[in-house]
């Protein structure tokens, strides 16, 4: 295995936890445990599941990078999927703490 495959593998892995813990923090923030629908529930189930597929896509595009590692020029294509991860997760992170702060999170009194 050489670096460029490793890069790609550690790159799919980063961007499925990733994903795995934003989801977590997402559950973490609707107000569970009576499950009492919220504003910020409405706006980030929608909001998650649009994030979501851009980034798995990404993902299996990172592992597709690492099994043809030896053919492409996987250095650029690795540079392109890690801003485009970086952007994505920005604009996720940003939206999240927006809808957290200013609707109504099911937590409190």
């Amino acid at each position: 295995m050489n670096i460029r495959t490793a890069t790609s593998l550690a790159m799919g892995m980063a961007i499925l936890l990733g994903c795995y813990f934003g989801y977590l923090g997402y559950v973490k923030n609707v107000g569970y445990p009576d499950g009492h629908i919220t504003d910020y529930d409405g706006l980030m189930s929608l909001t998650f599941k649009i994030m979501i597929l851009p980034l798995l896509a990404l993902s299996l595009y990172a592992f597709y990078l690492a099994i043809n590692s030896t053919t492409t020029n996987t250095a650029k294509q690795l540079k392109k999927c890690g801003f485009l991860v970086l952007v994505g997760l920005a604009i996720f992170s940003g939206l999240d703490l927006f809808a957290y702060h200013s609707f109504d999170h099911g937590q409190g009194g």
